[in-house]
């Protein structure tokens, strides 16, 4: 799987229909931008949590990490920046969900994935990742990856 079609497609995304209060939304979008000074760094953490968690993800991701971390989080930082606006996004994300299975991602891996990240947005946040931060991103990521892993 290339994290550029990840990166690619969610341009087009928006992600604001899914059901996340304005408090969490806001959350999200905070706690992430504290997060970009060190995107890179964030994102090298992302993936080796990923490949401690699951080696056979390791399969998916082929090369060197950093490629891999810098398209991730760039992603991510589109996917956070679109909670902002007011479209559809489900048809892209299952869109989205077909290509990487294609690419020969499982429904769990998705939770695999949303699990790294939740433990990076703790390591990376530290006391900043609270109770609230925690729900508020958990909320956003079981919403995205039900559909992907849904298609």
């Amino acid at each position: 799987m290339s994290a550029l079609a990840l990166s690619s497609t969610v341009t087009e995304v928006d992600f604001s229909e899914f059901s996340l209060s304005t408090s969490e939304r806001e959350l999200v979008r905070a706690s992430f931008n504290r997060l970009e000074p060190a995107a890179e760094l964030v994102g090298i953490l992302f993936f080796l949590r990923l490949f401690d968690v699951d080696p056979s993800m390791r399969n998916q991701f082929e090369g060197p990490i950093k490629p891999h971390a810098i398209k991730m989080m760039s992603t991510m930082s589109l996917a956070v920046i679109s909670l902002k606006q007011r479209q559809g996004a489900k048809s892209a994300l299952r869109l989205l969900g077909t290509r990487l299975r294609q690419k020969g991602l499982k429904a769990d891996d998705y939770n695999t994935m949303a699990d790294a990240l939740i433990w990076t947005l703790e390591k990376s946040l530290d006391d900043e990742f609270t109770y609230s931060v925690r729900r508020a991103w958990k909320v956003y990521l079981s919403q995205i990856t039900s559909v992907m892993a849904a298609a």
